[in-house]
């Protein structure tokens, strides 16, 4: 869940994400109040209804982000083993909002610019976010070093040309899960009329979004990236329910 204030256990959900140690947030709406329990496998959890502690207990080590229980409670898997990984080309404004939200959830991120200035401006909230983040000084064309799995890659750097060689160097990769480009309409026309003189493949050039997110009328860039968020977490989910 993105909004944990007025939360008991804030702190330690804090704690938990910091150390990386899986755990499921368990959300209960029902009887008309909020009541917010951490599940730790191993642990006795007195503190939670055994009804939610036995349905956590079936859900531990499924790969799953979310399970809705009775309509009325979410459990929320934090299996750090099982983050999704993605990787951001670009630390802009649009960026450093996207981060702050995705942080919160189950993914594991790395921002890759060119511009340490960029870098500079996530220092007043760096140590606020868990430690699932990364942050890269290099070329945006560079190998990463960092092992990944089919990592979401989002596109938003400060040039289109740079966009343009990124998003062609990923369509070459063997295997793609899925790529977003930020953009216009007009945008996404012109790079698919030159990215089909590449030679890519069809069902590669077919993983490619942009405009990334819903369609918005307020450009304001926590807007865009709150767009960008939710597309994303509706991505994983649509993918957690085919495993």
């Amino acid at each position: 869940m993105i909004f944990l204030k007025c939360f008991k256990n804030e702190e330690i959900f804090k704690n938990l994400q910091l150390e990386k140690k899986s755990f499921i947030l368990i959300s209960d709406y029902r009887n008309n109040t909020i009541n917010r329990y951490i599940f730790n496998l191993g642990k006795k959890n007195n503190d939670i209804p055994s009804e939610l502690v036995a349905k956590a207990q079936s859900l531990s080590f499924k790969e799953k982000i979310i399970e809705i229980y009775k309509k009325e409670v979410f459990f929320e898997n934090f299996n750090f083993s099982n983050n999704q990984d993605i990787v951001i080309y670009g630390a802009g404004h649009i960026a450093r909002h996207l981060v702050k939200i995705l942080s919160k959830l189950s993914f594991n991120i790395v921002i890759i610019d060119n511009r340490e200035n960029e870098f500079l401006k996530f220092k007043s909230y760096k140590k606020r976010v868990n430690s699932k983040i990364t942050f890269l000084l290099q070329d945006y064309l560079k190998p990463l070093n960092k092992p990944m799995q089919n990592p979401y890659h989002l596109i938003m750097t400060y040039n289109h040309s740079y966009d343009y060689e990124i998003t062609k160097m990923l369509l070459n990769q063997e295997k793609i899960e899925y790529i977003g480009l930020i953009g216009s309409y007009k945008k996404s026309i012109r790079f698919h009329k030159h990215l089909k003189k590449e030679n890519i493949k069809k069902e590669n050039l077919d993983k490619l979004e942009c405009p990334i997110g819903n369609k918005l009328k307020d450009k304001a860039p926590f807007a865009i990236a709150l767009s960008i968020a939710s597309h994303i977490l509706y991505h994983s989910l649509l993918k957690s329910e085919t495993i």
